[in-house]
């Protein structure tokens, strides 16, 4: 209805039409987005709590069984999927939160709790003010460790810093920067008239 709508009147379809349950939508779905790398595992292990409770009466063997994997996989996922949702958000960017990341996380949420969640806090805080100012955003290494010990990696003070040359996206007007620093979109003034717009393959 969207692509008739705007100017795709005619736009024709080729479509199978099935009869499915839930859960072999959920299968289905599971297949499709398991080698994507725009889904993180944070949001793949919601997905799976979701369908454990609402499609598999809560039992993890049946929902390992239907998608083709072990339990402790799955056991896995569940746990992270069982974080307090300012955990995944203290990162830069969902996709930065691993799975070996949860056991010690869990274990300094355990010893230290709202000390952790206020950490937490701030930090997602910090991700915005940095997106807004058009700063450098902390890589997934900083992000653990501010989240799990309150501490960065130590910056080396080995004599006088040398003059660095800019790169390309180091001159760009503004640069939106992704979870492992690396800028994924610049954006470039070359003359009074004209703008350029980078994306990096």
């Amino acid at each position: 209805c969207w692509l008739l709508n705007h100017g795709y009147s005619d736009l024709t379809f080729k479509l199978e039409v099935r009869d499915l349950t839930d859960a072999e939508c959920f299968q289905l779905c599971t297949l499709e987005n398991q080698d994507r790398r725009n889904v993180s595992e944070y949001e793949t292990a919601l997905s799976l709590k979701s369908a454990l409770a609402d499609l598999y009466d809560g039992h993890q063997g049946n929902l390992a069984s239907a998608i083709g994997k072990d339990g402790s996989w799955v056991s896995r996922r569940m746990k992270l999927a069982e974080l307090p949702v300012c955990i995944p958000n203290a990162y830069t960017d969902w996709s930065a939160l691993k799975i070996t990341h949860v056991p010690k996380i869990t274990k300094v949420l355990k010893s230290q709790g709202e000390t952790i969640l206020q950490r937490a806090r701030d930090m997602a805080a910090e991700h915005l003010r940095r997106d807004q100012a058009g700063v450098e955003p902390l890589s997934e290494f900083e992000c653990f460790q501010m989240l799990t010990t309150g501490k960065t990696r130590p910056t080396k003070t080995a004599g006088p810093r040398k003059a660095v040359k800019k790169t390309k996206s180091e001159t760009g007007d503004v640069a939106k920067y992704g979870p492992k620093r690396n800028p994924h979109l610049v954006l470039s003034t070359k003359s009074a008239d004209k703008l350029v717009i980078t994306v990096p393959r």
